[in-house]
């Protein structure tokens, strides 16, 4: 008896840890963003920066994927790309849009790949491209996720020369414009107020 205890307590305790490591962000309805901490991410280090979106879905590549077990999502090696899969789970109105914002706008390459019944869609951003690219006309990088009730897979590919921190947030889009308004108008009155007083200085210096 005590012997089959034991085992159904291992089989549970396999159950729970497998059901944990599935990395989903689960959206609900009485929240309108969520940071995107890396215990909900799984990274693969591309060290020659060679990859395809159709390799790292692969289950060759799949299976490499793994927690980095640190507290923030970064680059260690300038030379490689980061490539990030996130499973997102959509518990909420469908009509209700969401998007994935980059913090970070000095980021020289990202890449959104969403999955979708014809494969995977491509979204390609970076400060080294033109601002048009952008699916957004924001400094920051947003790719919209579609609405579904499924759970969305997205692979992030990220490559930059410079050291950085990968800060990305899940928005609802009412969030994410309320937010962009304000900073905007918060930076044109700091701006404009450094327009002014360099247009007060040159009427001086004449």
């Amino acid at each position: 008896m005590t012997k089959i205890f034991s085992t159904l307590y291992i089989l549970c305790f396999f159950i729970g840890f497998a059901a944990e490591a599935t990395y989903t962000i689960t959206l609900q309805k009485d929240q309108n963003q969520y940071p995107v901490e890396s215990r909900f991410v799984e990274q693969l280090e591309d060290k020659n920066a060679s990859y395809t979106i159709g390799q790292v879905s692969s289950d060759t590549l799949s299976n490499l994927f793994k927690a980095s077990g640190e507290a923030m999502l970064r680059n260690t090696d300038r030379n490689a790309a980061y490539w990030f899969k996130i499973n997102i789970l959509n518990t909420c109105n469908e009509s209700q849009q969401w998007l994935i914002e980059s913090f970070n706008f000095r980021l020289n390459e990202i890449t959104f790949y969403i999955k979708t019944d014809s494969g995977y869609k491509e979204i390609k951003q970076g400060d080294l491209l033109p601002f048009k690219n952008r699916s957004i006309g924001h400094k920051n990088f947003e790719c919209l996720l579609p609405n579904s009730s499924d759970t969305i897979q997205c692979f992030l590919r990220i490559k930059t020369k410079q050291p950085a921190s990968f800060e990305l947030f899940i928005r609802r889009i009412d969030t994410f414009t309320t937010y962009a308004i304000g900073e905007y108008f918060l930076l044109g009155i700091f701006y404009g107020t450094i327009g002014i007083v360099a247009f007060f200085s040159l009427c001086m210096l004449f």
